[in-house]
């Protein structure tokens, strides 16, 4: 008996968009974590919001900028004594 086993060639696209997939799962999972988050304490730092989630708070301030751009999150007030709006939910 013979076996014969054939190699599937991956493409780089193939790589990159298994990547791409990858990449924005995980930021979709952190955004919904940090929307649950806000939604326990709307008076949170980014920074305390960067500890909980265990990533540095610029990767937070990125995934802030993206929700409101989504108009899915607002801030209301200043940075130091405002507070977080959560306007809708992300589907």
């Amino acid at each position: 008996m013979q076996i014969t086993l054939f190699k599937k060639e991956v493409k780089h696209s193939d790589t990159l968009n298994i990547t791409e997939n990858v990449t924005e799962n995980v930021t979709e999972s952190r955004q919904q974590h940090i929307l649950s988050i806000i939604a326990e304490n709307n008076h949170i730092t980014t920074e305390e919001i960067a500890r909980l989630v265990g990533v540095v708070r610029r990767t937070i301030a990125r995934d802030i900028h993206s929700l409101k751009a989504k108009d899915v999150l607002k801030r209301i007030g200043s940075d130091k004594t405002g507070h977080w709006q959560i306007i809708k939910k992300i589907a």
